[in-house]
């Protein structure tokens, strides 16, 4: 389940939770407020991450120039940052973070993400979510951590969500908190 944020309190909880997480992962802090932001929820009242969500209009310039090639090639694209688990709910919210990028790419039109992602949540993505990801440039260090500029294809998901490739690995029955 996740949850838009859309009041003062729930992005003062939003803030809290990405900073805490790039904190511990030595991360420099940073706030976007040019994207849409969402909370990772464990249950209806608990927030356990974050995630956000931006349009290629809304891009960051320098976001635009690392995923040119990208954008060239799939127009209809938008990106995702911010994401932040906190450590007791690693593992179990990954897949949210990918459900709020599928939904947002289907009802938008939207073929493919871009995120700059570490290689372990690369690898997560490609061999446990069984997504089509693509590496689009070498993984160099950004903001403190080693990166991987990476590419998912949302509307292969949105569009096979009944196939066995995604309904028994990660796609949960549609149930969200909005």
């Amino acid at each position: 389940m996740y949850k838009l944020v859309n009041n003062e309190e729930m992005s003062q909880q939003f803030y809290q939770i990405k900073d805490a997480c790039w904190k511990e992962q030595g991360f420099e802090i940073e706030h976007n407020e040019r994207s849409e932001k969402y909370l990772m929820l464990v249950d209806s009242d608990t927030a356990g991450g974050t995630c956000e969500i931006t349009p290629y209009e809304k891009m960051r310039d320098e976001s635009k120039q690392l995923f040119k090639k990208a954008i060239d090639t799939y127009p209809a694209i938008f990106e995702v940052d911010g994401f932040a688990i906190l450590p007791e709910y690693r593992g179990k919210l990954t897949p949210v973070i990918m459900e709020v990028a599928m939904d947002y790419g289907e009802r938008h039109q939207m073929t493919h993400c871009v995120s700059l992602t570490s290689e372990e949540v690369f690898y997560l993505l490609k061999n446990k979510l069984n997504l089509i990801v693509e590496m689009t440039s070498e993984p160099f260090m950004y903001k403190g951590g080693k990166v991987i500029p990476t590419l998912i294809d949302v509307a292969h998901v949105y569009q096979n969500k009944q196939s066995e490739r995604y309904r028994d690995k990660w796609i949960p029955e549609p149930v969200k908190a909005k």
